[in-house]
């Protein structure tokens, strides 16, 4: 259910988009502009809503017919609440040893991912669907297994590179040294919808300090 949350979000997100996109090009049209650049973008977006069109299918089929072992989950739970919640589904480019995850000439595969603040803990679920899990072998190898310190670094990464959708408590945020915020602001802006590097390429961002 919270993979399915991600996804009806982010499907919600890409029809907005491209709704916005073809108002432009309208806009550019009758101004008489160059719209060559915009109608290629309005091209691979139309494949790309081709694409999710065809996972929301699959989606609410595996929902009516509670086929829940269709997707897999990997699960963190951190024993603190540091006040950050968040929901999405994307592409991960490159794993945290800058291995290629995903590459749109190929073949995609999405990620949904979710982080519940609870009374006392922090848990982050990392989703994928299950015909593709060799492709996320990496989850629990690199990420799972990593000590604690390192897993808020890399969900820390995982955050800024992209995720949109995310909720940080003020005094956790206020508390965060200037210096992080200013690097997670940085990378929120400069990465967002565009080629990545790996997970943990960002060694000093972490928004989860344990602070009193």
């Amino acid at each position: 259910m919270f993979a399915y949350r991600a996804f009806a979000l982010a499907y919600y997100e890409r029809h907005s988009t491209f709704g916005f996109m073809k108002e432009h090009f309208q806009i550019k049209k009758q101004r008489g502009d160059n719209t060559e650049e915009i109608e290629q973008k309005i091209q691979f977006y139309e494949k790309h809503l081709n694409f999710i069109e065809n996972l929301r299918n699959s989606m609410n089929s595996n929902l009516d017919n509670k086929r829940f072992e269709r997707i897999s989950t990997e699960v963190l739970v951190w024993p603190r609440n540091y006040g950050v919640a968040a929901t999405s589904m994307f592409f991960v480019d490159k794993d945290v040893q800058g291995k290629v995850i995903n590459n749109p000439l190929y073949y995609i595969s999405p990620f949904f991912f979710t982080i519940i603040p609870t009374e006392s803990n922090t848990v982050v679920l990392m989703s994928y669907l299950t015909k593709d899990k060799n492709r996320y072998k990496f989850l629990k190898d690199q990420i799972v297994k990593a000590p604690l310190d390192q897993q808020k670094v890399l969900i820390s990464n995982i955050l800024a590179m992209n995720v949109e959708n995310f909720f940080i408590s003020p005094k956790q945020w206020n508390k965060t040294l200037i210096e992080i915020r200013q690097l997670y602001t940085e990378i929120l802006k400069n990465t967002m919808g565009k080629e990545k590097p790996g997970i943990g390429h960002f060694k000093k961002l972490n928004i989860f300090l344990d602070i009193d």
